[in-house]
């Protein structure tokens, strides 16, 4: 079946698409609500409809973030119309050797999409320990973000707690564990920047944060998915033991 790319997307179709599969096109959806300015998309067409498509995040100049989202019966046109590094990816994993090969040097890795089942009950946090931030503890953050530099800190340097939801467990005064909401859509809550700092792991911390998160986002009727790196062994037993189950496993390609 040929193929070709064209530049947008059908939101009639990413509205039919959604309703049939919300999580894996959380992302389009939410970005189109809150950020359009900050993103482009690429949409292949195979036999007169849409059947994957590219969504661009410009927001993180001058690296762009993209989600390859959908089945292609041929994926070249595609796999053409990514962007130029530096870039990171989230692709089909069956796809991502050749993303690798193209962007080379590049880096691969194996993320997990996991959502938590409906109706399994979460216990939940230890009480005081935990809560929502508010516009107070912006400076908290940004301090956290000082204290541990990496890629996952970095996102909240200028994040705001009264604009998204964020929530942090607090030790010895100071800001220790936090996770933030980064798709609040009514049907899903997307988790990410989940982050606890060294000299305060091995407290339950984490698991009290989202523990916190996932019964907010219960409580707001949305279900709670995330992505997280395979290797990292931590994360998922923290997430198996809340009840997260596995989505679909896909390809972080890192051509920055």
């Amino acid at each position: 079946m040929s193929g070709h790319v064209e530049p947008g997307l059908d939101t009639e179709w990413l509205a039919e698409r959604a309703r049939a599969d919300p999580i894996r096109h959380a992302w389009a959806v939410w970005d189109l609500l809150k950020f359009p300015h900050l993103t482009s998309f690429s949409t292949l067409r195979e036999g007169g409809r849409p059947s994957a498509y590219l969504l661009s995040w410009h927001g993180a100049a001058p690296t762009t973030v993209v989600h390859w989202v959908g089945e292609a019966v041929d994926a070249r046109p595609l796999m053409e119309a990514l962007p130029a590094r530096p870039m990171i990816a989230v692709v089909p994993l069956d796809h991502a050797d050749e993303v690798v090969r193209r962007y080379a040097p590049a880096q691969a890795s194996v993320v997990r999409l996991m959502a938590l089942d409906v109706g399994v009950p979460v216990a939940p946090p230890v009480e005081g320990r935990a809560r929502r931030l508010v516009a107070a503890d912006g400076p908290a953050l940004q301090g956290l973000a000082r204290t541990w530099v990496d890629p996952i800190s970095r996102g909240y340097a200028h994040a705001d707690p009264a604009l998204e939801p964020v929530f942090g467990a607090f030790h010895l005064g100071r800001l220790a564990s936090v996770a933030r909401v980064q798709v609040a859509l009514p049907s899903v809550w997307l988790i990410g920047g989940v982050l606890t700092l060294p000299e305060f792991r091995g407290l339950g911390l984490s698991s009290d944060v989202m523990r916190l998160t996932v019964h907010a986002a219960v409580a707001a009727g949305a279900r709670p998915a995330l992505y997280v790196q395979e290797s990292n062994d931590v994360a998922r037993r923290i997430y198996d033991r809340l009840g997260f189950a596995l989505i679909e496993r896909r390809g972080w390609v890192d051509a920055t």
